[in-house]
């Protein structure tokens, strides 16, 4: 049995009676705390604050550890008074800790392999070292190539 265009329901409406009533609300009041929260430029203990629901009384914030979570709990007060100026809101902040909001660490780069070097580079870098007036850099291009006919004659 083939709809046409007419038949077509809105996607939203297939969530309907699963979604909480207040969700479309949520999900804006959730984007303003973020914002609040990213507003924050030269604190990094509250640029990791993840917001999870605005209650009427609470806020419901998770951070990525018991350390940003003693911060928050240490400046709760300030925070308080700044949401009640910006939003106009007397909340209550309820702080949770959520390992998984933790920024991976990036592995450490790795040098690519170094590549071999041919015999006509080596000549051409001992040549270098033999034209050159100055004896410490002729002497430091010298080992250089020996350094580099060790490493690659293997």
């Amino acid at each position: 049995m083939k709809r046409g265009r007419k038949g077509a329901r809105p996607v939203g409406s297939l969530f309907a009676g699963l979604l909480p009533a207040d969700f479309a609300r949520q999900r804006v009041l959730i984007e303003q705390y973020r914002q609040f929260f990213a507003g924050f430029e030269s604190d990094p203990a509250l640029q990791s604050v993840e917001v999870l629901h605005v209650g009427e009384q609470t806020l419901s914030l998770a951070v990525p550890s018991p350390a940003h979570s003693a911060y928050l709990r240490q400046h709760a007060r300030e925070l308080e008074q700044a949401i009640r100026e910006q939003f106009g809101q007397s909340l209550k902040l309820r702080i949770s800790v959520d390992p998984a909001l933790m920024t991976p660490q990036r592995p450490e780069p790795r040098m690519p392999p170094a590549r071999p070097v041919g015999d006509e580079a080596l000549a051409r870098i001992e040549r270098s070292a033999e034209l050159v007036e100055d004896e410490e850099l002729g002497a430091a291009l010298k080992n250089l190539a020996a350094t580099l006919k060790k490493r690659f004659e293997d």
